[in-house]
């Protein structure tokens, strides 16, 4: 974390890797300060799959056996819920995605919402287990893993959210043309009928597990995404996954928002982008809220005024690997302020650095062992 320090421009918390051979290092992870621990439940693409391996539920069971006999209770417990499918589930589509690897329907294939639904049904069986511990899902993109959420909250009394991401709710499996791996995540963009039940979910406030929005912001080289020319331009299969966005995410939503049959208000911005990503955070106390005794953290924004998105106007390291170009949205971001400091500023662009590191709060101190020599 201490290499962060002067290159941030806004305040940044970390997560810690819950990966299949660390439970014994979890403890002076949350100890020095991470927001909690994050682990993905299905395999990551290379070079990160190495080092951020995917975590079976025996090895999830003995990491949150070994922090439950630390006392350690207060960690959030983050999830990328995507469950391996038998090999035969997908033996049918072998042929087809073999034939066709620029065609996203032979991507969407291999990330069925059944994947999410798995993975969903083993973390309601965990959190209803551990009903003093929190559990979060983070980028849900299937609709129909919310009644899973919603019946584990109430007969279990669990502490379950999850997140979702502005690219299911903005955008729709049958807008992705050929070769645009650009549009590549994991889990992956659905069906346009899949985005209805994820907003009213997120519109019914308390009553719904679907607390808020998040970036989920990746970035990759041209090479990488599969969208330089040769012979992997556009192979879905092969191309790093990941939405670029996050520059984009309160235009799109606020933009996407205004569509609905009862559109967006900024209240509901401001709740399912400060507040509620505060609360899980564990910064709620001075994050989060335009008020007395709070970081005067702000955007200057106008919500009417349109732009177009193009390469030249995004900030990302590869400009060309959004979903997002060419779109037109409304809300012009003119300013960005945090604790009361001018960060950015349209058509001049970053000033100075000026971020700091949010560190978590735990009951946990780290100490050092030192040795004496008489």
């Amino acid at each position: 974390m201490g290499i962060a320090r002067g290159k941030i421009y806004v305040d940044v918390g970390f997560w810690g890797g819950l990966v299949p051979s660390n439970a014994k290092e979890l403890l002076p992870l949350l100890a020095a300060g991470v927001i909690g621990l994050q682990c993905t439940l299905c395999g990551s693409s290379e070079p990160v799959g190495a080092e951020f391996a995917a975590t079976s539920e025996t090895q999830l069971r003995t990491a949150l056996k070994e922090l439950s006999q630390a006392g350690e209770t207060e960690a959030l417990i983050a999830f990328h819920a995507e469950l391996p499918l038998p090999p035969t589930a997908a033996d049918d589509d072998d042929h087809d995605e073999e034939a066709n690897p620029r065609a996203y329907a032979s991507f969407l294939r291999t990330r069925p919402a059944a994947m999410e639904l798995e993975a969903v049904r083993l973390i309601c069986q965990l959190a209803g287990e551990q009903p003093l511990r929190r559990f979060h899902i983070i980028n849900l993109s299937a609709a129909q893993c919310l009644p899973l959420l919603t019946d584990c909250q109430r007969q279990t009394g669990a502490q379950l959210t999850a997140d979702t991401c502005p690219h299911y709710l903005a955008l729709s499996a049958e807008q992705v043309p050929d070769c645009g791996t650009e549009w590549k995540t994991w889990p992956p963009i659905r069906e346009a009928a899949n985005q209805q039940p994820l907003w009213q979910a997120l519109l019914e406030q308390q009553a719904s597990p679907l607390q808020l929005i998040a970036s989920d912001h990746s970035a990759a080289t041209p090479g990488a995404r599969c969208l330089i020319y040769g012979s992997g331009r556009g192979n879905f299969l092969k191309a790093w996954p990941g939405i670029s966005s996050l520059q984009l995410s309160l235009p799109v939503v606020w933009t996407r928002g205004q569509q609905l049959a009862t559109p967006l208000s900024l209240p509901d911005v401001h709740r399912l982008m400060c507040w509620q990503p505060a609360q899980l955070c564990g910064i709620s106390h001075f994050k989060g809220r335009i008020a007395e005794g709070y970081d005067a953290d702000f955007c200057i924004w106008s919500p009417e005024e349109q732009f177009n998105v193009c390469a030249d106007s995004l900030h990302a390291a590869n400009k060309s690997a959004t979903p997002y170009a060419g779109q037109r949205l409304s809300g012009v971001v003119h300013a960005t302020v945090v604790r009361g400091l001018h960060v950015y500023q349209q058509f001049e662009g970053f000033g100075q650095p000026l971020g700091k590191l949010l560190l978590r709060k735990s009951s946990h101190k780290l100490v050092k062992k030192q040795k004496f020599i008489n």
